[in-house]
C-alpha cells in the first residue's frame, strides 16, 4: 500500500522487476492505463484507491498487485519502468 503519494511529484519504482520472465532480459514495463496488455502495467479503480497490476509472464493476469490510497488516476509518467 503506498499513502500519499503526490501525482507530479513522486514516482513508483517497478525497474527491479523482469516486466517478462519468459526472457534472460531485464525487461521493462510498458504503461498500458486502464487497458489488460501481455507484460504490461496497468490500473484499475477501487473504492477511492487504485490498484496497480502488473503482467510477468505474458498470460495478461496480474501477477503483482500495488495499492495507491487516494489516487484517481495514473500515467506513464507516474512509474519509473
Amino acid at each position: 500500500m503506498i499513502y500519499h503519494f503526490a501525482l507530479g511529484m513522486d514516482l513508483i519504482s517497478l525497474q527491479g522487476i523482469n516486466a517478462n520472465s519468459r526472457t534472460a532480459a531485464d525487461d521493462t514495463f510498458k504503461f498500458s492505463g486502464t487497458k489488460v496488455e501481455s507484460n504490461s502495467v496497468w490500473y484499475t479503480k477501487s473504492g477511492s484507491d487504485l490498484l496497480i497490476l502488473g503482467d510477468v509472464n505474458g498470460d495478461k493476469a496480474a501477477d503483482f498487485e500495488i495499492q495507491v490510497a487516494g489516487v484517481s488516476a495514473l500515467t506513464a509518467n507516474d512509474f519509473w519502468l
